[in-house]
């Protein structure tokens, strides 16, 4: 279904906007005007429907209008999250526990089916040992400086542990017992990154290995992907990859990690400031990072190969029968399929509704169905999961089917063990409640409400509808 953008005017005097800033701080929420008469006559908004004016927040009819003129309708169950950006969410592998976070020092762990909070849990001191039983760390106090790094949240394959990516430089575990209940365990440490201006590494994806006795760490800063025995918490070894590593999969004796900063820059590329005193290579014109890559690791003896892939290259997900590994390339729009035998992107596609699209995808999590035919991508622009038909061996075959309407920028996606259903964590929202600000109330740009979508998989015959509903959402006509 190809459908044209809505463009609206921005630099005549014609044009309306919803949304007043009134400080770096403070949101005055007002109404998002759609097109008038005169303004849907203009060739600058082809299509366009005259409608009443709609104030920005939730509206009568449950939907919820964002300041950049989009519409929230999400398909399925919506939990709100108020003062969390939700960035990470993970499933037990038995299907009993979910677990979420994000801009909190705490792991909520929730009922994956309806939604239900069943704790919200302190990470772990940094001093905290592998022993949680001996008595001197029941004097640690919770350690509140922690937060959750851009990715980074995965069970042990029995379901026993849990690993968290703290952004200050450790990966945080929390124990699961038989009864399912989840406690704050340890800590492991990582080797710093002595960057330039930050010494602590930016922990980020993590992966296990096979047996369930390594854990693989993105070390985001130190451009390393770490190796860390489970047991003795040691790094075992740090082997080079790209630029700001991101995620990591394990696959048949292979690491494969994507890098958003593609391959480490030369004496002879332009480069540009990657944060915290590092550099990446950059484009002559913007000036923004001009490639992202994959690295391909041989476990067994620490050699790789780099495979060019889009920019900013996010989220992996392995195929089933492992022949696969898929790369959401969030700057570009689109996914990466790389064939493990051949070490080869076999295929690019995007993840647009077509071609002309003025606003993109953002496509950065993915996850697979268990029988391999079917992706489904959080693209965080458009507020929506994005369904494709997965077929590597007919070149085009692979493809973006269908859209399904959640919150707002999906950052991360999971689907349930009994394939019933995705569980979604939605970074963005707007807050319920105003709260105090001068000798008022109102809202702030900082008063964090993140949610977690509870998405039914549809049947195919209803992915038009919903696909039509994250269209007009997106002020597509």
């Amino acid at each position: 279904m190809k459908r044209k953008p809505s463009v609206q005017p921005r630099t005549t005097a014609k044009a309306r906007i919803g949304v007043v800033l009134v400080s770096a701080l403070t949101l005055t929420l007002g109404p998002t005007y759609r097109l008038s008469a005169q303004e849907a006559a203009s060739p600058l908004a082809p299509g366009s429907r005259i409608e009443e004016p709609e104030w920005v927040g939730r509206q009568e009819d449950g939907a919820i209008v964002t300041p950049v003129h989009q519409r929230l309708t999400p398909y399925g169950t919506s939990i709100e999250l108020p003062g969390m950006r939700p960035q990470v969410v993970a499933i037990s592998p038995d299907g009993r526990l979910g677990v979420l976070s994000g801009k909190t020092s705490k792991l909520v762990v929730f009922d994956p089916i309806t939604g239900e909070i069943r704790a919200r849990l302190d990470f772990p001191n940094e001093g905290q040992t592998l022993d949680a039983s001996e008595p001197a760390n029941n004097n640690l106090k919770p350690d509140s400086a922690a937060l959750v790094s851009y990715t980074g949240l995965i069970f042990s394959s029995d379901g026993t542990r849990i690993y968290l990516s703290n952004v200050q430089g450790s990966i945080k575990v929390f124990s699961v017992d038989a009864a399912g209940t989840v406690a704050p365990s340890h800590v492991l440490r990582l080797p710093a990154a002595n960057a330039p201006q930050r010494k602590p590494e930016i922990p980020s994806g993590l992966a296990l290995s096979a047996d369930g006795t390594r854990l693989y760490v993105c070390g985001n800063l130190s451009n390393q992907l770490h190796e860390l025995d489970v047991v003795s918490g040691e790094t075992l070894r740090s082997i080079a990859v790209g630029v700001a590593p991101y995620d990591v999969v394990i696959v048949d004796g292979q690491a494969i990690v994507s890098n958003w900063g593609g391959r480490r820059p030369n004496d002879s590329d332009l480069v540009g400031p990657a944060g915290k005193g590092t550099t990446v290579r950059v484009d002559p014109v913007r000036h923004i990072a001009s490639e992202g890559s994959l690295s391909i690791i041989e476990l067994a003896t620490a050699t790789s190969t780099e495979v060019l892939v889009g920019l900013h290259p996010s989220g992996l997900a392995v195929s089933p029968d492992q022949k696969y590994v898929v790369c959401a390339n969030a700057a570009s729009d689109s996914l990466s399929l790389l064939e493990l035998a051949s070490k080869r992107v076999i295929e690019t596609v995007s993840m647009k509704q077509s071609p002309s699209d003025l606003f993109g995808a953002t496509p950065n999590a993915l996850t697979f169905a268990k029988t391999g035919r079917r992706l489904y991508v959080a693209n965080g622009t458009q507020n929506a999961i994005g369904v494709v038909d997965f077929d590597p061996k007919d070149r085009g075959e692979t493809k973006l089917v269908g859209m399904i309407p959640v919150g707002w920028f999906p950052g991360a996606v999971a689907l349930h063990p009994d394939q019933s259903h995705l569980l979604v964590a939605n970074i963005k929202g707007l807050p319920i409640e105003p709260r105090a600000q001068g000798q008022g109330r109102g809202f702030n740009s900082h008063q964090y409400q993140g949610s977690l979508s509870i998405v039914p998989l549809p049947e195919d015959a209803l992915l038009p509808e919903l696909s039509e509903r994250s269209a007009r959402n997106m002020r597509y006509e």
